[in-house]
């Protein structure tokens, strides 16, 4: 055989594989294709009036209520530490809670402006909180 012809037939070798190779993956493309369409679930959708309900997560009026307290609650981890004339707000990273410090000299004075300052950020309640341990000890005066 001359090269000319060793040539040609080994482009006709290559060519058939090619193609043989083409027609593997047509196949093997089309039988995954079929398993996965078997395999999905179809979603029927009522009829009727309005559209259908959807799966997500429906909150009660008291849960999105709650979930509002929290998140202004955990707002005010961002203004800790705070320091007001008769107590002091910290958070606890560690324990994953508030700690509030009121001065037991003047409790009352204490409670009040603590009071004041949850209600200037949208706190109406000391119940809002779910992580709050309050401690008492004499403030000295500023000098």
């Amino acid at each position: 055989m001359n090269s000319l012809t060793k040539t040609k037939v080994i482009v006709f070798v290559l060519l058939i594989l090619l193609i043989l190779t083409t027609i593997i993956l047509v196949v093997i493309t089309n039988n995954n294709s079929h398993k996965n369409n078997n395999s999905k679930q179809t979603n029927v959708l009522p009829t009727g009036a309005g559209p259908a309900k959807s799966n997500s997560y429906d909150q009660t009026p008291q849960q999105t209520i709650l979930q509002q307290q929290q998140t202004l609650v955990s707002q005010l981890i961002e203004k800790v530490p705070y320091a007001g004339l008769s107590f002091s707000l910290d958070y606890d990273f560690n324990d994953a809670k508030f700690i509030l410090t009121l001065n037991s000299n003047n409790l009352v004075q204490a409670n009040t402006e603590f009071d004041s300052f949850l209600k200037q950020n949208g706190i109406q309640s000391r119940s809002w909180f779910t992580n709050l341990e309050t401690y008492t000890k004499p403030f000295t005066p500023a000098p």
